[in-house]
């Protein structure tokens, strides 16, 4: 008989062999599901090679770079239409920037992409949803080289802003030769921005639109020599100029700066400026026949007579103003026309006229015929009866905006302006 320890031996050395066996099978098994993946694997990828077109960065870029050949490199007309530059005036354009101003070019995007989407938008105020669809980029991606072309464009404002020369004794040119040792000539202009909803009061022109008050200075070949932008547009011109004149430093505003800039290398890098063929010519010619240069009037010495003249004129004028408002031609609206003319306003809202910048065009006319089918008989016309009536309202509500904006004053239950002494002190304080 066997010992009872031999079997107990025995039957833990079969265990063992068992267990050992098992584990074998496990890892078998898995290195077979392995290979067999690995084959499938191989095989669609394989297949999707032929079959299937996966995304790929190269042919996105390549779709870039055809995009800004065709702007740069087709023709002369194509350039000028899209970036207002020629061809050579465009490749001046890249090469002073990076080599002057040190704009780099990216990883994906070079310098010649990057100056094309600047000028694409400061062109034709074209949104950055337009310009990165054109250009297959993000939003991010157009805003970011944006200023980046901005900010480089604007160290070489030493280059590009125009030292001024005064117009020489001997000028023969039309226009300046009258002007002798005049550097150019200064003008105001409003330019329209958007603001924050809490600054519109303060940007808001006497025309009704928001905007900023621009005063430049051009030169008699039409090159920016000075450039203040900053200002409100509610500020008055003369507050503008004083300002050009006792400050060092002006307000600034870097894309209307950038604009400016561009206006003088394009006048100085190209033959002919696309944009003069907008702008008559001045000439001699009066009626098809050539007038005498010694008919120009160059000077107008001071009389007596010219004096009395002038005083009489001046008086006639405001003598005819104020017998034209006085007068009893003047059109007087009632109540129930204002009130007609109120809910046919806001008719025309719910018929979708208004839109950001106020009503569309047309819209006098189809009030007139609103005011028509209310008061069959009536003689108000668009033009000049309700068009000089929502002139008057627009006037009153930026009076009213202006008042009631932060300084407590508002209306009561009868919509009569209700302050008291102090609140009315401290806003004419303020203002």
């Amino acid at each position: 008989m066997l010992c009872p320890q031999f079997l107990v031996i025995m039957d833990k050395v079969i265990a063992v062999q068992a267990t050992h066996g098992a584990i074998i099978g496990i890892i078998t098994s898995i290195r077979a599901f392995m290979l067999l993946m690995n084959v499938c694997l191989r095989m669609r990828c394989r297949r999707g090679r032929f079959n299937r077109q996966s995304y790929d960065l190269r042919f996105n870029i390549t779709r870039q770079l055809e995009h800004v050949r065709y702007l740069t490199n087709l023709s002369d007309v194509t350039c000028r239409d899209h970036l207002r530059m020629n061809i050579d005036c465009f490749n001046r354009l890249c090469f002073l920037l990076e080599n002057v101003g040190g704009l780099s070019p990216t990883r994906n995007v070079t310098i010649a992409e990057q100056v094309a989407m600047f000028l694409s938008v400061l062109s034709h105020h074209t949104k950055n949803r337009i310009v990165k669809h054109s250009f297959k980029r993000s939003g991010y991606t157009v805003s970011k080289h944006f200023n980046s072309v901005l900010n480089t464009l604007l160290k070489l404002h030493t280059i590009l802003l125009i030292n001024p020369q005064p117009v020489p004794d001997d000028c023969n040119d039309n226009r300046w030769k009258y002007f002798k040792g005049c550097l150019g000539a200064l003008d105001g202009t409003y330019i329209p921005v958007k603001v924050l909803a809490t600054d519109i009061p303060r940007y808001r022109n006497r025309k009704g639109f928001v905007s900023v008050n621009v005063l430049a200075v051009c030169d008699r070949n039409m090159n920016y020599i000075y450039v203040l932008s900053g200002w409100e547009g509610s500020a008055a011109d003369s507050r503008v100029l004083r300002d050009a004149v006792t400050r060092e430093h002006g307000l600034k505003n870097h894309i209307i700066l950038g604009c400016c800039l561009l206006h003088n290398f394009i006048r100085t890098h190209t033959d002919v400026d696309p944009m003069e063929d907008d702008v008559p010519e001045f000439d001699n010619e009066v009626d098809g026949e050539n007038t005498p240069v010694e008919d120009f009037i160059d000077a107008v010495e001071p009389s007596h007579a010219w004096t009395s003249w002038r005083d009489n004129l001046a008086m006639q004028i405001v003598d005819g103003k104020k017998a034209d408002k006085g007068s009893s031609h003047r059109r007087v609206w009632t109540y129930d026309e204002e009130k007609v003319l109120v809910n046919s306003l806001k008719e025309l809202i719910t018929r979708g006229y208004k839109c950001d910048n106020g009503f569309r065009s047309g819209y006098v006319t189809v009030l007139e015929q609103m005011m028509l089918q209310a008061f069959p008989n009536t003689d108000l016309r668009g033009e000049p009866h309700i068009n000089s009536k929502m002139h008057v309202w627009k006037k009153q509500y930026v009076a009213l905006h202006m008042i009631f904006d932060g300084s407590g004053i508002g209306l009561n239950a009868s919509y009569v302006v209700d302050a008291n002494e102090d609140k009315w002190a401290a806003w004419i304080k303020v203002k």
